[in-house]
């Protein structure tokens, strides 16, 4: 299938003299191009090769690099999955959640908690991860946070008081089209018949949903959870879970 990369529009070269910066005291000033609609912009992704991307209500991102603003909407390259609740196309809302792997992989959660991936390299390859979420048999889940630790491996808060666990999820041999196969079953379920990546399940009790994920600057093994009832530590090697400080309500 071609590739369903939609550019809208680019626009105007965004240049700020010295002068204006010192009379205005900051460089953090308003700027709206005149040709760009008004969008409410949401998430923030500062990719490793540069590129600033920034989800948009009216298209998926928009996106800074070079000192030039343009936007795009983003398109699965496959457009014939034929699954069900599956969006081709994201327009309408904002993205919601962005994380960049070590691999330099961006995944992203739409408002209906459809998690995509592209490459921001030449291939440009947008597609579904391999991988089932929820998991099977589980409610839907509304998505929180997507972040990644540095060994590739892709996190996913939910209001839930539960958060998951991809492991190799930013590889990019995970996510490489020739080592999986995505399809659907006769009821337009989604099938992964190659190259399934596995999703563990985290119950954190009396956490009122895991709102962001942190690493432990010493301590590789821990992770920290920023939780809706205080802040919570997970060790990657022995599953263990504590509550290190409650918001005591």
């Amino acid at each position: 299938m071609r590739k369903t990369w939609l550019i809208f529009f680019l626009l105007h070269l965004m240049v700020t003299d010295l002068s204006y910066l010192q009379a205005q005291k900051s460089i953090f000033n308003c700027y709206r191009d005149p040709e760009m609609p008004y969008n409410k912009l949401e998430e923030i992704l500062v990719s490793k090769k540069g590129p600033v991307f920034i989800s948009a209500s009216d298209f998926s991102f928009s996106l800074i690099t070079g000192g030039n603003i343009g936007a795009f909407t983003m398109g699965l390259d496959k457009q014939d999955y034929g699954i069900r609740g599956i969006e081709s196309v994201f327009t309408g809302t904002p993205i919601k959640a962005i994380a960049e792997s070590p691999d330099g992989n961006i995944f992203f959660s739409t408002a209906k908690n459809q998690v995509t991936y592209f490459k921001s390299d030449l291939t440009g390859t947008c597609d579904i991860p391999p991988f089932y979420f929820p998991v099977k048999g589980d409610s839907p889940k509304n998505i929180t946070r997507l972040w990644f630790d540095k060994e590739n491996n892709l996190y996913i808060g939910v209001t839930d008081e539960e958060f998951y666990i991809v492991r190799g999820a930013g590889f990019n041999k995970s996510l490489d089209p020739q080592n999986y196969t995505i399809g659907n079953t006769k009821d337009s379920s989604m099938l992964i018949s190659n190259g399934e990546l596995a999703v563990k399940k985290i119950l954190v009790g009396r956490s009122r949903g895991v709102y962001s994920f942190a690493e432990n600057a010493t301590a590789k093994n821990i992770i920290w959870l920023g939780t809706g009832n205080g802040l919570y530590s997970y060790n990657t090697v022995n599953n263990e879970l504590k509550n290190v400080l409650s918001t005591g309500s």
